[in-house]
């Protein structure tokens, strides 16, 4: 079995029986396209998967790394190649996974960019010009929420959703309302 083979079938593999989602499907795949088409640049075009060795996937870490890409987007591409992989083993096509020999970089600090207090009140004051009343009280209300209130997006999004659903929702913060 050739390279593309394997992420073809690993694919499909990937979306039917282990449930990833879309996301998840075209990260993997985008990750181990990117794998064949460094191999192709090193010479290997389409090499069979069992010519795959652990140096040549420790070679694609350090060219990874040489691009100036976080550690965190590495560990992500090495999971996408540790994930066929192992799917070629569970397969019988492989003895050993090379990619779970190759050591994941350690994770680097999120990057997360603070809103200053007056991006604040540039964002309450353009609430007011909104084209009708009832868009620039309902918009000025959902951001005090979130702005005086020091609730993260994603959890009160949550909340809200659940109310309309008619459940009451929590979250690892605890409970949201």
């Amino acid at each position: 079995m050739v390279l593309s083979e394997a992420i073809r079938d690993f694919g499909e593999y990937s979306r039917h029986e282990l449930g990833h989602t879309t996301s998840t499907y075209y990260s993997y795949v985008s990750w181990q396209r990117r794998f064949a088409a460094w191999l192709a640049e090193q010479g290997l075009p389409d090499p069979p998967v069992q010519e795959i060795s652990v140096s040549l996937v420790r070679r694609f870490t350090y060219a990874l790394g040489g691009a100036n890409l976080r550690p965190r987007t590495i560990r992500g591409g090495l999971h996408a190649l540790r994930g066929l992989f192992e799917y070629l083993v569970g397969m019988g096509a492989l003895q050993e996974n090379p990619a779970k020999e190759v050591r994941l970089p350690k994770k680097d600090a999120a990057t997360r960019l603070l809103v200053t207090d007056e991006d604040l009140v540039k964002l309450l004051e353009a609430c007011e010009r909104q084209a009708s009343d009832f868009r620039s009280v309902r918009d000025k209300a959902a951001l005090s929420v979130l702005i005086f209130c020091g609730l993260r997006r994603r959890v009160r999004c949550r909340s809200w959703a659940g109310r309309l659903m008619g459940e009451q929702a929590e979250g690892k913060e605890g409970k949201t309302w």
